[in-house]
């Protein structure tokens, strides 16, 4: 989470990581289970993540980036287990 938004208390009850200086743009993030999935372009973050005990998977957003879009606006959202 970006320390702007976090410092407001926002979101209580909840785990809140902020991001580094200057990977601000990590705070687009998408968390599945344990699983943190991130831009490669925010290494102190994926490190971080894996500090604070998730796998933080980072994947090339060069693409998505393009259309001013980031992880959690490209992706689909579900509740529960998924099933085969």
């Amino acid at each position: 989470m970006h320390a702007e938004v976090g410092r407001f208390g926002a979101f209580p009850g909840f785990r809140i990581v902020l991001t580094p200086e200057g990977e601000e743009g990590a705070a687009n993030a998408l968390r599945i289970g344990d699983t943190v999935l991130i831009s490669q372009d925010y290494p102190l973050t994926a490190d971080l993540l894996a500090r604070e005990g998730y796998w933080a998977e980072t994947l090339a957003t060069q693409e998505v980036a393009k259309i001013d879009a980031g992880l959690s606006c490209m992706s689909l959202r579900w509740r529960g287990p998924l099933t085969g």
